[in-house]
């Protein structure tokens, strides 16, 4: 995604380089998921891991949202058009989804008492 922003295919601010920090739930998964493993306050880290995770989708979905030519809150210069050409469709139709049921599922999977 950095690279259509640094193309112009993507408006910037849906990358890293402008808001888009939930590349570092995907960079932290594994640490986590070690440390989780080899420590007592395993579930505490998951939880913690998981509840940033969702936050940092729900604001890059806040942020592609209000790029839109709709809400155009980045100016008219900087809109989230390229998502509804192939094959970026994929992003909103089925990635993002994707992500959010893992959180959800990582959620249910933490509330249960057994570990």
């Amino acid at each position: 995604m950095h690279r259509a922003a640094t193309h112009g295919i993507m408006p910037m601010q849906m990358s890293y380089s402008g808001y888009n920090f939930d590349v570092i739930s995907g960079a932290l998964a594994l640490p986590v998921a070690w440390a989780a493993s080899r420590s007592r306050q395993g579930r505490v880290y998951a939880w913690i891991w998981n509840l940033a995770g969702l936050v940092l989708l729900a604001n890059i979905v806040v942020i592609a949202v209000i790029s839109m030519p709709s809400i155009a809150a980045f100016g008219p210069e900087n809109l989230n058009t390229w998502v509804a050409d192939p094959p970026y469709i994929w992003l909103p139709g089925v990635l993002v989804p994707c992500a959010l049921l893992g959180h959800l599922l990582v959620f249910r999977a933490l509330r249960r008492r057994t570990p």
